[in-house]
């Protein structure tokens, strides 16, 4: 079953691909530049799942775009991040939307199954967390990221940031939902920080951080 999800979400990504950048990116293509760095000695190491394939269809995505279609770097990027959004867009909007409104305390719930929980059951072992919890406050700092180590031995660090736009969307939904709780990311690896910090805080707790503004209310990271 997993494994038609993740085909059938590869499927919606190249249909966005065509729709942004105007190509007719394949599954050729993909395979193609994936068996290209996999002849270099590149792997993914870790656990086989979604993680795996996002990382991958990212990576040879921008490649085949560049390599087969003559779009240059910036370019590339900018058209993944779009399809990305795109694709994501639905699924993240409506299941977060689901969650916030089918339970009388979201944070309270939070606060009983836990970010890193959530991370665990999403990610495997592709991040690996710490969570710290105090009255009305959840912080959750990445220590290792497999999608930015994945990306920098690729030579492609410039990648990390647009999986990084993915925390920017269900936190956008939460803080417009008015739901008695707010989420920020304080800092992140795409960034240039050594760790990636968020925080889910009870609305009467919003007093923002004394180690620096939340990067949500910095820019916006889409």
């Amino acid at each position: 079953m997993k494994s038609l999800v993740e085909k059938l979400w590869v499927s919606a990504y190249l249909r966005q691909i065509a729709r942004v950048g105007g190509t007719r990116l394949g599954h050729a293509d993909l395979h193609r530049e994936q068996a290209r760095y996999e002849a270099r000695g590149l792997s993914w190491g870790r656990d086989e799942g979604f993680a795996k394939t996002l990382a991958t269809t990212v990576l040879a995505s921008a490649s085949a775009l560049e390599n087969e279609y003559g779009c240059d770097r910036a370019e590339a990027v900018a058209v993944v991040q779009k399809a990305l959004r795109a694709v994501g867009r639905r699924l993240t909007y409506g299941m977060t939307r689901a969650w916030l409104w089918s339970r009388r305390d979201p944070f309270g719930d939070l606060e009983k199954v836990s970010p890193l929980d959530w991370m665990r059951r999403m990610w495997g072992n592709a991040l690996k967390a710490e969570q710290h919890c105090s009255e009305g406050r959840i912080e959750l700092t990445v220590t290792d990221c497999a999608f930015r180590d994945y990306f920098w031995q690729a030579g492609r660090s410039d990648l990390t940031p647009v999986l990084c736009s993915f925390d920017a969307m269900w936190h956008d939904v939460i803080n417009h939902a008015k739901r008695g709780m707010i989420a920020d990311q304080m800092a992140a690896m795409g960034e240039g920080a050594r760790t990636c910090r968020f925080t889910y805080s009870r609305v009467l707790q919003m007093a923002e951080s004394a180690h620096g503004k939340p990067l949500s209310n910095q820019r916006n990271l889409l």
